[in-house]
């Protein structure tokens, strides 16, 4: 499954779940207090029950996905770990991976405080131990025996983060260079010389034409915005916790409070590098540029990450 999926109905891959799911209400600040392990997100769904709902939409999607033939290569070796919390934790690009980092570093005694560290220097100062340096023996049993935890985020608000960080900002010359340069070059009429050598003008629209094309396939998209499913393995493995970035404060205290660390650290209650892409202002500023065909395309490359998650049709599309 390297390239795009061939639906055949809009619905082939909604599984049957709770639609409680989707109305959750909005995140409550814990501040300094510990919450109970069965907090309750509203007056009818605990925190076990919610993870026993998200789990059973992404097992089911996986089983329907599949009876439609969609398969699923194993991989996704993606995960960091610590040994001390018997903790695993598939660490998705743009949904909150610095801040997971920060409290990586706590836990494995890098660091006293989740608030000192910078952006840059969580990113390529410190060593975080990978599933993927790991084989035989050592490998199933971290998998069989550790809380293994993914956090996702509502796919279109994902891929908005991604161009704003790594195409849209000045300091990501890098990423300009590889992907913008190509991008101005195959979607862009008419380019000038200076944004064909920097690919430092990309727009949201290129950028969105670039990842509908039939011809950019999963494989050989950047990490940043290859789908959510691909990059964990979701349906080949067997996630404790689905953790998503809509609620991140509550769903990282229940997986502080799992694996026994939530007296040792505390999850940041921001983040200095954010792109502001899941407020809605911006996030309509930048899909309004979008013709509707072609964010039809976008949805149906995406839409696994939609059906199994648990999250709905983007309202600019209905």
């Amino acid at each position: 499954m390297d390239g795009n999926l061939s639906v055949r109905s809009e619905s082939m891959f909604l599984p049957k779940v709770d639609p409680s799911q989707h109305d959750l209400l909005k995140a409550v600040s814990y501040r300094n207090e510990v919450l109970p392990l069965r907090q309750l997100y509203n007056n009818n769904v605990t925190v076990e029950q919610l993870q026993a709902q998200r789990i059973s939409t992404l097992k089911e999607g996986c089983a329907k996905a599949r009876q439609n033939g969609i398969y699923f290569p194993h991989g996704g070796r993606l995960p960091i770990y610590n040994d001390e919390y018997k903790f695993m934790l598939c660490a998705v690009p743009k949904v909150a991976t610095t801040s997971w980092k920060r409290v990586f570093l706590v836990l494995q005694g890098d660091a006293n405080s989740t608030e000192s560290l910078y952006h840059k220097e969580v990113q390529h100062r410190y060593h975080y131990p990978k599933l993927v340096s790991l084989y035989g023996q050592e490998e199933k049993f971290k998998l069989s025996m550790y809380t293994k935890v993914v956090f996702v985020r509502e796919p279109f608000h994902r891929i908005l983060s991604a161009y704003r960080n790594k195409l849209e900002v000045v300091d990501t010359a890098i990423y300009r260079k590889i992907y913008g340069r190509a991008i101005v070059k195959k979607y862009r009429k008419n380019p000038s010389p200076f944004s064909l050598k920097t690919g430092s003008d990309v727009t949201f629209h290129e950028f969105v034409e670039y990842l509908a094309d039939p011809k950019t396939t999963f494989t050989h998209m950047d990490m940043h915005w290859r789908p959510m499913f691909k990059l964990c393995d979701v349906c080949n493995r067997n996630f404790d916790i689905i953790g998503k970035f809509e609620e991140l404060q509550e769903d990282a205290l229940y997986v502080l409070q799992r694996i026994n660390a939530s007296h040792v650290v505390k999850f940041p209650g921001y983040d200095t590098h954010v792109t502001n892409s899941s407020i809605e202002e911006t996030y309509l500023q930048y899909y309004s540029t979008i013709p509707k065909e072609l964010l039809l395309r976008l949805y149906k490359k995406y839409e696994l990450d939609f059906q199994l998650f648990g999250y709905k049709t983007p309202s600019i599309l209905t």
